[in-house]
C-alpha cells in the first residue's frame, strides 16, 4: 500500500518541472514534426498520421525538456502542435515556391523573399488566402484527430489517484 508521504513526494516531483522549458521543448518537437508535414503537403497529400506524429513529438519534447506536469501541459501541447501544423502547411507552400523559383518560373522573387511573399499573398490574394485557410483547417482537423489519444493519455496522467487506486 502506498502511503500519503510517497504520494505527496511524487506530486511535488511532478510539479517541479519548468513550464518555460516545457514550452521550448514542445515548440522544438512541433517544429521537427512540421518538416515531414511540409514535405508530404508539398507532394499534395494530407496524411492524418502526421497529426499523431505532431502530438507525440510535441508531448515527448515537452517531457524531455522537463516541462511541468499538470493541466497547463495540455494547453501547451495543443498550442505548440497547432503552431507546428501551421509551419508545416506554410512550409509546403514555401517548398513549392522554392521549386518554382529554382526552375525559373518566378524570376521576380528570390528564395530569401519566400516568407514575405507568402505573407503578402495571404493579405492581398484572396484565392491564396482561401486555399491556405482550407489547408490549415484540414491540418488542424487531422492534428486534433491524431492527437486525441495523446491528449487522453495526458488527462489520465493528471488525474489524482483515489483511495481505490491505491489498494
Amino acid at each position: 500500500m502506498i502511503g500519503a508521504d510517497s504520494i505527496n513526494l511524487a506530486s511535488a516531483q511532478a510539479e517541479s518541472g519548468s513550464l518555460g522549458k516545457g514550452i521550448l521543448g514542445a515548440l522544438v518537437g512541433s517544429l521537427i514534426s512540421a518538416v515531414p508535414w511540409a514535405i508530404v503537403g508539398y507532394m499534395g497529400y494530407f496524411a492524418s498520421i502526421f497529426g499523431l506524429v505532431t502530438g507525440l513529438l510535441t508531448k515527448k519534447f515537452y517531457e524531455l525538456f522537463h516541462g511541468r506536469k499538470g493541466k497547463g501541459k495540455v494547453a501547451v501541447i495543443v498550442i505548440c502542435a497547432l503552431i507546428g501544423v501551421a509551419v508545416g502547411c506554410f512550409g509546403a507552400d514555401a517548398i513549392a515556391l522554392g521549386v518554382e523559383i529554382s526552375r525559373g518560373t518566378y524570376t521576380e522573387i528570390t528564395m530569401g523573399q519566400i516568407p514575405a511573399f507568402i505573407l503578402w499573398s495571404l493579405i492581398y490574394v484572396p484565392e491564396y488566402r482561401a486555399e491556405a485557410i482550407r489547408s490549415l483547417c484540414y491540418g488542424v482537423g487531422f492534428a486534433l484527430i491524431g492527437m486525441f489519444d495523446v491528449l487522453r493519455g495526458i488527462k489520465q496522467e493528471n488525474e489524482e489517484p483515489t483511495a481505490t487506486d491505491l489498494d
